[in-house]
């Protein structure tokens, strides 16, 4: 069974944690919150890298241990 109905988001940060994803059951990213230092600590294409890092880690979580079989 695939249903996501009672699923609850996950939150996910990036290793250093400027950046924390949220992603919904299905998929969807349902927020992003990136904090105020990255933007004098890290250079556009870390912050970028913060991001897809951070989405990645929650999408990996919410899938679960069957999607990633």
């Amino acid at each position: 069974m695939n249903d996501h109905t009672d699923a609850k988001p996950v939150t996910a940060a990036d290793p250093a944690g400027y950046v924390e994803a949220t992603v919904r059951a299905d998929g969807r990213l349902a927020a992003l919150r990136i904090d105020p230092h990255a933007m004098y600590d890290l250079t556009a294409a870390e912050l970028a890298t913060a991001c897809i890092e951070a989405i990645q880690r929650a999408s990996s979580a919410c899938a679960g241990p069957a999607r990633a079989a």
